[in-house]
């Protein structure tokens, strides 16, 4: 019995010592802002749009693109690198623009930040 105890006692440290190194461990996904998720900061200016939009990838904006009518930018499945998050939106002079998805809002021209959340987002743009 007592062989056996002491053979107990040797598992359950091997297994305490293997979980306190599993504790430490953690999966790394490419993100900015605290977004994760697979479509994390991922948004799609809809094919219904009047105009193309430009996005950034940061906030305030600084790294910028262009972000076609129908087009993606973002997104942790689609971009796992550089573009993961994408933070903010431009809407263009003399436009609305009409925010869906994970969020809703109606913005007038000039740059809005998108929060971090797990969700795609949708923008339309009527000028």
């Amino acid at each position: 019995m007592k062989n056996f105890r002491t053979r107990l006692a040797a598992l359950g440290g091997g297994v305490l010592a293997a979980s306190s190194l599993l504790v430490g461990v953690t999966t790394t996904t490419a993100h900015a802002g605290g977004c994760v998720g697979p479509a994390c900061g991922m948004i799609q200016n809809l094919p219904n749009s009047e105009r193309a939009v430009v996005v950034t990838k940061s906030w305030p904006a600084s790294s910028i693109r262009g972000l076609s009518v129908g087009g993606l930018a973002g997104g942790l499945f689609r971009e796992p690198t550089a573009w993961a998050d994408v933070d903010g939106v431009e809407v263009p002079a003399g436009c609305t623009g009409y925010l869906t998805g994970a969020a809703t809002a109606t913005w007038g021209p000039g740059w809005h930040q998108i929060h971090n959340n797990p969700y795609w987002h949708y923008i339309r743009i009527d000028c």
